[in-house]
């Protein structure tokens, strides 16, 4: 039987936007067993198939039923191939991945190989969702693998994969990547990474890393480009954090949205120091004041003081912090959180302000 491959399920944005399609392609196989001449057959189809005619020859001298010579032929190359009319040559439909829109999303969606196969990101992920199922074209033959002439032919028809609907809005991604982009080469950094979440559901409108890739052209980049390490890396939440200090601070009840707290500017404690972002500090300020100002030295002391690492501990594990979301994409990385210490120190100061 020669082998019919199903087009594998599509892959949309929120709004129905196909971001990774599959589209027709011919391909080019032999049934070696019907190759009168396998010598001459290997130099008349080398250049035609732009390969090597050494190449070729020995996968017409394989012991195999049917061997693919080459993939994702072109219009002309296959009438090319037609027109030789070499016995036991055959070109059939093939399927191949298509990504319209280039390297949007492309650290998302990932690609999909040669064989059409998912070897990345959510092709990758969901596999057994995409690909469908294999048909067959099964043809009579004689004792010796040969088509009979005028024999019964039966074509079992692949059944295509289904299709997916991501959370990404397409509009989103393109804006987020433009600017990530420009915010890697503007400040010189080595990548960078851009995730858009609705606050409200958890969806993922946008992610993205810099530099990425071309799905449609993947084996041209580094495989470390193939990457979501929006997903995969570790990285310190930063700032983000301090909403999470200042939960935990107001359910032990070490703060109130009273309390009050003097900035120093820069605190000398617990063997370092903690500076202040802002030149001069932020003087007295309330508990939500503090949370709009960012201000590290009182989430530093918050944490390390008034909560203490122990109590501190238990709650950001609580919060989920050190382990995995189980998102659906492969290679989810867990977070690291480090052990309490008996006693307050630098590095649980710096925990309270995301960093660490």
């Amino acid at each position: 039987p020669v082998p019919l491959l199903p087009a594998r399920g599509t892959i949309y944005d929120r709004n129905m936007v196909p971001l990774a399609t599959s589209i027709s392609a011919e391909a080019v196989y032999a049934v070696p067993v019907e190759v009168e001449d396998p010598v001459r057959t290997a130099h008349e189809l080398a250049p035609l198939l732009d390969v090597d005619a050494d190449w070729l020859l020995s996968r017409l001298e394989q012991n195999v039923r049917t061997v693919w010579l080459r993939l994702k032929v072109d219009p002309e190359t296959a009438r090319a191939v037609r027109a030789r009319a070499l016995p036991g040559i055959y070109i059939t439909e093939r399927p191949q991945r298509f990504y319209p829109h280039g390297k949007l999303a492309a650290n998302v969606l990932g690609f999909a190989g040669i064989d059409n196969q998912g070897l990345e990101g959510l092709e990758a992920y969901y596999e057994n969702v995409l690909k469908g199922t294999e048909g067959m074209l099964v043809r009579e033959r004689d004792a010796t693998g040969r088509s009979i002439p005028d024999g019964l032919e039966r074509r079992i028809e692949p059944t295509d994969g289904l299709d997916i609907v991501l959370t990404v809005d397409h509009v989103i991604q393109y804006i987020v990547e433009r600017e990530l982009e420009r915010g890697v080469l503007e400040s010189q950094a080595e990548m960078g990474i851009f995730v858009a979440v609705d606050p409200k559901t958890g969806d993922i409108l946008a992610m993205a890393t810099y530099p990425s890739f071309d799905p449609n052209h993947f084996s041209d980049y580094p495989p470390e480009l193939w990457k979501n390490r929006a997903v995969t890396d570790q990285f310190e939440p930063g700032s983000t954090f301090k909403v999470i200090t200042g939960s935990v601070a107001l359910e032990v009840g070490a703060a109130t949205l009273a309390s009050t707290y003097v900035d120093p500017v820069r605190l000398e404690r617990w063997g370092g120091v903690v500076n202040c972002w802002r030149a001069g500090g932020h003087g007295e300020q309330t508990f939500v004041e503090a949370l709009e100002n960012s201000c590290n030295p009182v989430f530093a002391v918050m944490s390390a003081d008034e909560i203490g690492p122990a109590r501190f501990y238990e709650y950001i594990r609580a919060f989920g912090f050190g382990g995995r979301l189980g998102i659906d994409f492969p290679g989810e990385g867990t977070g690291l959180v480090p052990r309490p210490t008996p006693n307050p120190s630098l590095q649980w100061a710096n925990v309270g302000f995301g960093q660490g």
